[in-house]
């Protein structure tokens, strides 16, 4: 993926590969794993090919609101796969 200048020209949809690097998977089959169980959102037009994530969904998951001072789930989930509880 090319390096966008700034964040204003960074591209609106991943590709699997991107995706997957930018939330942080280790592989893209993970990343399909993650969102077949509902952590990360579907693919924008999952009958496309190739298929395509909306950066904007996969920043609302990871910078999500936290509900009554507790740790989104989502976000506790990932923090648990990378060790970092």
């Amino acid at each position: 993926m090319i390096k966008p200048a700034n964040d204003n020209d960074r591209p609106m949809a991943l590709t699997v590969e991107e995706a997957a690097n930018y939330v942080g998977c280790r592989s893209t089959q993970q990343f399909r794993r993650e969102v077949k169980a509902g952590i990360w959102p579907r693919p924008i037009a999952p009958n496309s090919r190739p298929q395509r994530w909306s950066l904007f969904q996969l920043d609302a998951v990871l910078h999500g609101p936290k509900r009554d001072n507790q740790k989104d789930p989502i976000l506790a989930a990932i923090e648990k796969r990378r060790g970092i509880v």
